[in-house]
């Protein structure tokens, strides 16, 4: 494997391990982000109070008057439709998230007031466990915007506080002793069952009824968990799980009684109805009663003769027929004026003996979506969505219910007109009976009437006060709400902290990768190569020692074989028919140009070449005082003609290096530079040594560097990791191609080889320790 090769296979990992060896150079970042991140997340943990979340399940059964003959037929054969289970579901889900059961299930629960612990970490909600409990009167309205703080002074006595209005109010009061101001008026009654924790204070507050429904109402959810959707589950979630389950035990509790209630209304408004239906009886059944006994006793006739038995057989049973139709007729007339003046609940028609299918679902129906309307108006809009459908459905069921009573109703008409011909046909055949016959016959007839009628009412009473007694919920309850049963949602600590640890381990990276996205300096190998195509002629490592020339003093470095490195490729690129001359040059100050030129110079002296390092940047003179000498003399004062070639050039203590400092600033360097008198200097260089290596101004600054150019066989441009700027290698590369620079080069300055930018070396020395070229070869 060459060497190359090596160098080209380690480059393509060098991104990730640069982020990498970036984020263990900063590992007091992470110890800092990680102990930050875990501490918020302990504290939030810590001072958050819990959520909890419970669930309780009901069974829903289609209700009982929603059902037609066409339904019950159906659900018997299990053919029940999807569509319309999932109705029904939806309807009872409305129902249960309604107002009116929220505001039911609120009354009954005494959530009027709430209890507060104040601990020294955090706020504690004390339902059922304050060690004290506040009565208020129902109808008194006190402040629900106000907190009222309670500290216990001992078991009989405690200490009131109170602000409004900017106004602080505290008082000393006994327990059981009343409290009235202008905006409460309570009691605070010592509660023996609880004991007096360790909190700082307690304190409570009032909550208002509305808002108290409405925040329940919009906190359970609910939905189906089985296939045929016929289990609901109902949750909901708050900071104390017993209070939640309490609501959604009441929730589900009123529920059930309010389908109770309903059944048990109907029954009653029918049992109301065939009470009124006696009382009447009784009187006319009195009346008849009293008057057969009467004509028996007065007339010594105690039952009728053959004949006459037949015919009041036959009268009985066709004014029993009359009798049952003029009852339906005066229901249906009955039925007939509630629907067309008010909205109220129908009685089923079967209590009078009218087995009309379609009738008795019409008005099931219709007093399901009554009463369905009855109560989501106490929550809603006259012109909300759901209450316009109802009205329409109510509608609907009218103008059904008014056309299936008159068709009734002249049926009815029908068949009482066949029995009033068939009751004067009897009559008339009675004609030919003996007076007092006919007499006995019409009074039985009265009485046998009146006592069926009675007994039959006295019948349906029965029937119906047995049905009343066994009435019961459509629906039941499948799992209660139990607070043991509750699910922590929040804070989860075990998310919390993984939460923490992966913010502390990325938050600095992030930082970093977003600190490297906005650095526009130079980093990596790869940087400078996808800027430009010159080619990179080597790379030099930071220098760690003490000294402006570690290639003189330090030969057996890594650092100097760097320099002999470069050597060796420059000895690709210069002539070998005259001397050459190397320009050395960077974009700013501060990159390394005159320390690489010095080095330059030096590995080439060490080489036995006579070098000549020339100090051309006119501008900043340096170069004499890295070798401790005048800077009187020089390029600047022979380009004016004052001194001589000979006079300016100074040997060094180095064998075979050679200098030529700058000289005084002059006022015009750059047209100097561009005079004959440098041509003429650089040829006679170029006659007297064998390498002349020029140090020249930063070119993004002045020009001068590129009015030599025609004398350069090489230029080489350093670049510094993390000092040069991306835009200045954009800037070079232009400049380069506009000039047509000669065998330009870069030298890649000051690369960090302790963590992520061993580029060049890192990869270098351990290429040469695989192969056995390093070990013995440097002082390192």
């Amino acid at each position: 494997m060459s060497q190359e090769q090596y160098f080209e296979e380690q480059e393509e990992s060098i991104d990730f391990k640069k982020y990498l060896f970036k984020a263990l150079s900063k590992w007091y970042w992470f110890a800092i982000s990680l102990f930050v991140c875990l501490m918020v997340s302990y504290l939030y943990a810590t001072y958050t109070i819990p959520t909890y979340s419970v669930s309780s399940s009901l069974i829903l059964r289609q209700r009982a008057a929603d059902m037609n003959g066409m339904d019950m037929i159906v659900e018997e054969l299990g053919l029940k439709t999807m569509q319309r289970r999932k109705a029904v579901v939806e309807n009872e889900i409305s129902i249960l998230q309604s107002y009116t059961y929220a505001a039911r299930a609120i009354t009954k629960c005494d959530f009027y007031v709430t209890y507060m612990g104040h601990g020294y970490i955090r706020d504690v909600y004390l339902y059922k466990r304050a060690p004290f409990i506040v009565k208020s009167d129902s109808i008194t309205i006190n402040n629900s915007d106000v907190s009222v703080k309670i500290n216990i002074i001992d078991e009989s006595r405690f200490e009131l506080k109170y602000e409004l209005n900017g106004e602080s109010i505290s008082k000393e009061l006994a327990f059981g002793e009343h409290f009235k101001s202008q905006d409460f008026d309570f009691t605070v009654y010592r509660d023996q069952n609880q004991t007096i924790a360790s909190y700082k204070s307690y304190s409570f507050y009032f909550n208002q009824f509305n808002s108290l429904v409405n925040d329940y109402r919009n906190k359970v959810e609910i939905e189906t968990n089985d296939k045929k959707g016929t289990i609901l589950t109902l949750s909901m979630s708050g900071f104390v799980a017993q209070k939640e389950a309490d609501y959604l035990n009441m929730l589900m509790q009123e529920y059930l009684n309010a389908d109770l209630e309903e059944k048990n209304d109907l029954s009653q408004k029918t049992i109301t109805f065939i009470d009124n239906q006696i009382a009447q009886m009784q009187d006319s059944l009195k009346i008849a009663e009293d008057e057969l006994q009467f004509y028996r006793s007065n007339k010594k006739i105690i039952n009728l003769k053959d004949e006459g038995r037949i015919l009041y057989e036959k009268l009985r049973l066709a004014e029993e027929q009359k009798n049952v139709l003029v009852m339906q007729q005066s229901f249906l007339d009955t039925l007939n004026s509630y629907i067309a003046n008010s909205d109220k609940t129908l009685i089923a028609p079967s209590i009078v003996g009218i087995e009309d299918p379609v009738l008795s679902s019409l008005i099931a129906n219709y007093n399901t979506v009554l009463a369905r309307k009855r109560q989501i108006n106490y929550s809603v809009m006259a012109n909300n969505p759901e209450v316009v459908q109802l009205t329409d459905q109510l509608t609907e069921y009218k103008e059904a219910l008014l056309s299936n009573i008159n068709s009734s109703q002249g049926k009815n008409r029908v068949s009482l007109s066949q029995v009033n011909k068939k009751l004067d046909a009897i009559e008339r055949q009675m004609q030919g009976l003996p007076i007092n016959e006919q007499q006995l016959m019409n009074i039985q007839r009265k009485f046998d009437l009146s006592n069926n009628l009675y007994n039959f009412l006295l019948e349906k009473r029965a029937e119906q006060g047995i049905a009343s007694s066994t009435n019961s919920p459509d629906h039941k309850i499948l799992d209660w709400a139990m607070a043991e049963n509750s699910i922590l949602i929040s804070p989860k600590k075990s998310k919390i902290y993984l939460m923490g640890l992966i913010l502390g381990l990325f938050f600095p990276l992030g930082i970093i990768v977003l600190l490297d996205l906005l650095n526009n300096k130079i980093e990596t190998v790869k940087d400078v190569e996808s800027l430009t195509k010159i080619n990179i002629i080597g790379q030099i490592a930071k220098n760690n020692y003490k000294t402006e020339m570690p290639v003189i003093e330090h030969p057996k470095s890594s650092f100097a074989e760097a320099y002999r490195s470069i050597r060796t490729q420059l000895g690709f690129m210069l002539p070998t028919e005259k001397t050459p001359v190397i320009m050395v040059s960077s974009a700013v100050s501060g990159e390394g140009k005159t320390f690489s030129a010095l080095n330059l110079a030096s590995v080439f002296a060490l080489g036995n070449k006579k070098t000549l390092l020339i100090g051309l940047d006119l501008r900043r003179p340096k170069l004499h005082n890295i070798f401790n000498v005048s800077n009187g003399k020089g390029v600047s004062t022979y380009l004016i003609g004052k001194d001589k070639f000979d006079d300016v050039i100074i040997k060094t203590n180095i064998n075979n290096l050679f200098i030529a400092a700058s000289g005084p600033v002059p006022p015009n360097p750059a047209e100097l530079i561009e005079s004959e008198k440098m041509d003429m200097f650089i040829e006679q260089a170029k006659a007297e040594f064998d390498i002349v290596i020029i140090d020249t101004p930063p070119y993004s600054i002045v020009t001068d560097a590129f009015l030599i150019k025609k004398h350069v066989d090489v230029s080489l441009f350093v670049v510094r990791q993390e000092y040069t700027t991306r835009d200045l290698i954009k800037q070079f590369d232009k400049m380069a191609k506009a000039d047509s620079l000669k065998n330009a080069a870069i030298i890649f300055n000051d690369t960090n080889l302790s963590g992520i930018y061993r580029y060049g070396y890192k990869y270098a020395n351990k290429y040469r320790a695989e192969y056995g070229y390093m070990m013995g070869y440097y002082e390192e």
